[in-house]
């Protein structure tokens, strides 16, 4: 079976790349823009995938292999998720998350399957977890908006070409390897200064692992997920548990480290429009795959405050700066 994983060398795509790789009837395929350079962990099994560095925003031969009918499924990953960054720079975000979507549609054969990952920003606030059949679509970010579009041109598309689509709309994601300065790693980088500079402390998010991530894309795979619909279906992607604030978060890391530290509330890091929860409902999931036992925050922070592994860089500045030149601006934290 033949999968292309754009995205691949990325935070969450390392992982589903991983678990591709230990399947014995998978081709893996990876196609990225490195932004963040290529993960140690895949490097080792260099020799059992295919690694095309490419932008897939602009069509080039990749886009003629998907025409033809190389791969049997899609797993598209590969857009920009640091929401500072889409706020300050919004055509970069639509052409890396939107227009890239849609290049990858405008060529796909019937007989390829798409996973894509969205977001759970795109649905509307609400003072409970998120339904896929009966909340409101409506984000209230930039970078909720790009995936959104890209959700309707999969609609567009899969009608007009008879295309199969799974749309994720994922929690967000934690574990070692990340790739942006977002929560987790914005207090994890700054736990050497002993103070932890930070903004709004209330909103609850529910944060799943990465590598409960893969092994559901992996599952939906080998189990053939997608006899069930026949167009375009959509999936939350959560852990099901309690979400947990921003305050709590930062409680449970300062517990865990070994030196005491100290918070400060950061205006500049406040969000102007923020939600106070963003957690999936996770029924539909937990149907389709009742085997799934996703961790707990306890079970892996504690290695990720010990051995984060963070992959940082500031290639995205240097895109940026690139392209706007003295229009461009400093990229914040999260």
């Amino acid at each position: 079976m033949k999968i292309l994983v754009t995205g691949g060398a990325g935070f969450i795509g390392a992982s589903i790349c991983r678990h591709i790789l230990n399947e014995k009837n998978f081709k893996l395929t990876i196609a990225d823009r490195l932004d963040f350079d290529f993960p140690n962990e895949l490097k080792k099994n260099k020799n059992n995938f295919h690694l095309i560095k490419t932008d897939l925003s602009k069509l080039s031969n990749i886009h003629s292999k998907i025409s033809k009918g190389y791969f049997d499924y899609i797993i598209n990953l590969a857009s920009l998720t640091h929401i500072p960054t889409c706020i300050l720079f919004p055509d970069f975000a639509y052409t890396s998350n939107t227009i890239l979507l849609l290049n990858i549609l405008s060529c796909m054969p019937s007989k390829t399957k798409l996973i894509n990952f969205s977001t759970s920003s795109t649905y509307a606030p609400e003072n409970h977890k998120h339904d896929e059949k009966k909340s409101k679509l409506k984000p209230i970010d930039f970078y909720g908006w790009t995936k959104k579009h890209g959700e309707d041109l999969t609609n567009f598309f899969s009608s007009r070409k008879n295309l199969k689509i799974l749309n994720i709309r994922l929690a967000n994601a934690a574990g070692q390897g990340e790739t942006n300065t977002k929560l987790l790693a914005a207090i994890i980088t700054q736990l050497k200064s002993r103070i932890v500079k930070l903004g709004n402390l209330s909103p609850r998010r529910d944060f799943i692992h990465v590598d409960d991530i893969a092994w559901v894309i992996k599952e939906l795979i080998k189990r053939n997920y997608f006899r069930n619909f026949k167009n375009v279906d959509y999936l939350n992607l959560g852990t099901g548990h309690k979400p947990i604030s921003v305050k709590e978060i930062y409680n449970k890391i300062a517990n865990l480290y070994p030196l005491k530290i100290k918070l400060k509330i950061s205006n500049e890091r406040k969000r102007k429009i923020d939600r106070e929860l963003l957690a999936p409902d996770t029924k539909k999931l937990f149907k389709i795959l009742p085997d799934f036992k996703p961790k707990k925050i306890d079970d892996w922070l504690p290695d990720l405050v010990s051995n984060p592994k963070l992959r940082v860089s500031k290639k995205i500045q240097k895109i940026v700066n690139k392209k706007y030149g003295k229009f461009s601006k400093k990229i914040p934290a999260y």
